[in-house]
């Protein structure tokens, strides 16, 4: 399904828009989260809060989310880049990013374990 460029610009503006709201939050606040991840959680509100945020959500958010996602691997590119050109600091910290990966995946796990176990016992009364 084509989507007139448009209708991509302004939902691709949208999302923009979120992303600087959350940076001006964050930096006129001092808080310590990343401008980005607020205005992720400033779109997740806007998209999930009432009836109005599933007809908004298919109208705005979708057009540049689909064109995002089906580019999404090529985004990780300069990460992969940072993280190779940065192995022999890698290196000598090794121990300590081993730990935080172990412990980060296991935090997951559990996380996720412990909310699927609770739908799951939600769905069944």
């Amino acid at each position: 399904m084509t989507r007139p460029a448009t209708s991509w610009l302004a939902s691709f503006v949208v999302l923009l828009l979120f992303q600087v709201a959350g940076t001006a939050i964050a930096a006129s606040s001092g808080l310590p989260i990343p401008g980005p991840v607020l205005g992720l959680a400033l779109l997740g509100l806007g998209l999930v809060v009432g009836r109005r945020g599933r007809t908004w959500r298919r109208r705005v958010a979708t057009p540049a989310a689909d064109s995002l996602l089906s580019v999404l691997p090529l985004l990780f590119v300069p990460a992969g880049v940072g993280v190779v050109s940065y192995l022999p600091t890698l290196g000598d910290s090794l121990l300590a990013v081993l730990v935080a990966l172990v412990v980060s995946v296991l935090a997951t796990l559990l996380t996720s374990s412990g909310l699927l176990n609770q739908m799951l016992r939600r769905r069944s009364r």
